[in-house]
């Protein structure tokens, strides 16, 4: 079953009802949010939302390797840098309640 689970790795996900852009949005993942695999049809990914169960179809691209989470994004809005340093090129923006793995820390980053 672990297999059948991936992690999105983009900010947002949007769950749609049917694999395709223009059904209904069911509800939107966010980075780090572990998603479980049913179905695979072409780019679109058919299975479960597990942090709060809503079943849906979300583009396989918005989908990689599944990650254990370490903390919890509890601002708004941050950003993912190339480099800490805050003049470094953003990668990405999370948003609150993002899961992230933190894999090293200091006084000022993580």
């Amino acid at each position: 079953m672990n297999n059948d689970v991936k992690s999105i790795i983009k900010s947002k996900a949007k769950i749609f009802s049917e694999p395709i852009e223009c059904s209904i949005l069911e509800t939107e993942g966010l980075f780090g949010e572990n998603f479980h695999i049913e179905k695979i049809q072409n780019n679109w990914v058919f299975g479960t939302l597990l942090s709060d169960n809503y079943k849906g179809w979300i583009k396989r691209n918005k989908l990689g390797k599944k990650f254990i989470s370490t903390h919890k994004v509890s601002v708004l809005r941050s950003h993912i840098f190339t480099s800490p340093s805050s003049k470094a090129s953003s990668i990405l923006y999370v948003s609150l309640g993002s899961r992230l793995r933190v894999l090293k820390k200091d006084d000022f980053w993580a």
